[in-house]
């Protein structure tokens, strides 16, 4: 995480919730930076998020439960405040499909990440452009397959 971000500086992330699958949009400063406790070879982030005054934690390495294997950080990130794009969670399009959903045209889209995300463990493949005339996967060459509503944008973008 220490390659991702920078003390002092402002970002955007973007993760998905894992309570109810939507696209959770955070913005803060970078503080510092301490060891991580289940992997000592990577560092959490020290962050104060925009308008609060404590100091919270963003983890490199998490489990998802306490026999789970330890899973990589694997938000987007972006340098600075005004990002623009907006997600699901900020306007009155709530999807909760558990994929990257932007509101905008998916070229736009992918040229803003390709040219500012940080992370390179982000998953592409799971990001979604959400227009005015329907849903589209953003890269679909990278897709795989085993996700049900990206599998159901494909199908519908083939016929």
């Amino acid at each position: 995480m220490k390659g991702i971000f920078k003390e002092g500086l402002f970002y955007t992330t973007y993760v998905i919730n894992e309570l109810i699958a939507i696209t959770s949009k955070a913005q803060f400063e970078v503080k510092g930076f301490r060891e991580n406790k289940a992997d000592v070879t990577r560092f959490d982030v020290i962050i104060q998020p925009l308008g609060k005054r404590k100091l919270y934690l963003l983890p490199a390495v998490k489990r998802s439960y306490q026999t789970a294997p330890l899973e990589e950080w694997d938000g987007a990130a972006f340098e600075g405040e005004i990002q623009p794009f907006k997600v699901d969670s900020e306007g009155s399009t709530f999807s909760g499909n558990a994929c990257y959903n932007f509101i905008g045209e998916a070229d736009a889209i992918r040229k803003w990440i390709d040219e500012k995300q940080l992370n390179p463990k982000f998953k592409k493949e799971c990001v979604i452009a959400i227009t005015s005339s329907g849903e589209r996967v953003v890269y679909p060459e990278l897709y795989k397959g085993g996700h049900a509503v990206i599998d159901r944008i494909l199908q519908e973008a083939n016929q």
